[in-house]
């Protein structure tokens, strides 16, 4: 599924207003119920947006189904069959510690996150995953983070410990160089940069070729990895590679 502008105003707006009606949402970001309907059963099989009966809501179950009905203005009847639409838990759990999660771009990053997430729990079964807050938690736990590297999602297992970092535009020479660097001695075992863009795997791909643990893939290409010593390998193939750790 690819994500729209007006999908992403919609996530913007539940992030921000916590709950939305389905005639609150029809009316100001679709021409029609219907139209409302067909998209929104996208986000929710995405598991970005979920529903509940209305008359759930806390706000609501302390007051009389009449005070409900004029407060939303919606007939008792219509009420008692109303849904409410909000962000998942998983999207809002992801999202916590983040700064400005209205902005669009935010958005867009968090759900390539999600599909990176279930694309590599796919192929690793069993592993555990850590996300942005978890990782933080982690670190402050463990380390000095005033200088860590904060991956967007790390995948563990006995095998291997995996950083995995998603890529939507292209950082500095220098921002790359102090990254790759801190992954070589870090404890990972791989780090995978997952690049939106020919482009940008062109470029990152090119920034890479001096450290072993780092590969490189298409997003929409995923099981295509390019690793310096080896070139292009499977995915599979690349985490099979053996990588001296160095942090604890």
């Amino acid at each position: 599924m690819v994500l729209t502008e007006r999908d992403f105003a919609i996530l913007c707006y539940l992030n921000k207003h916590g709950v939305s009606t389905a005639q609150e949402l029809t009316g100001l970001f679709f021409p029609s119920y219907y139209v409302f309907r067909r998209r929104v059963s996208l986000l929710i099989r995405e598991k970005l947006v979920q529903s509940m009966p209305l008359r759930r809501l806390k706000e609501i179950s302390s007051k009389s189904y009449a005070q409900a009905s004029a407060t939303l203005g919606l007939p008792t009847p219509r009420l008692l069959n109303s849904k409410v639409y909000m962000l998942t838990e998983r999207i809002r759990m992801n999202l916590q510690s983040s700064l400005n999660l209205t902005e669009v771009q935010m958005w867009k990053h968090q759900y390539q996150v999600g599909r990176i997430d279930g694309l590599m729990r796919a192929r690793l079964p069993g592993a555990s995953v850590l996300n942005d807050p978890e990782i933080k938690r982690e670190m402050l736990r463990y380390r000095d983070p005033k200088d860590a590297v904060i991956p967007d999602l790390v995948f563990r297992s006995d095998a291997f410990n995996i950083a995995v970092e998603i890529e939507r535009n292209y950082k500095n020479h220098d921002q790359y160089r102090r990254r790759f660097h801190y992954y070589e001695d870090s404890s990972y075992s791989h780090v995978l940069y997952f690049c939106e863009s020919d482009d940008l795997f062109d470029r990152i791909s090119e920034r890479a070729r001096s450290y072993d643990k780092v590969g490189v893939v298409k997003i929409l290409n995923p099981d295509l990895v390019f690793q310096r010593s080896r070139g292009f390998v499977s995915l599979s193939a690349f985490l099979k590679i053996k990588m001296e750790t160095h942090g604890g």
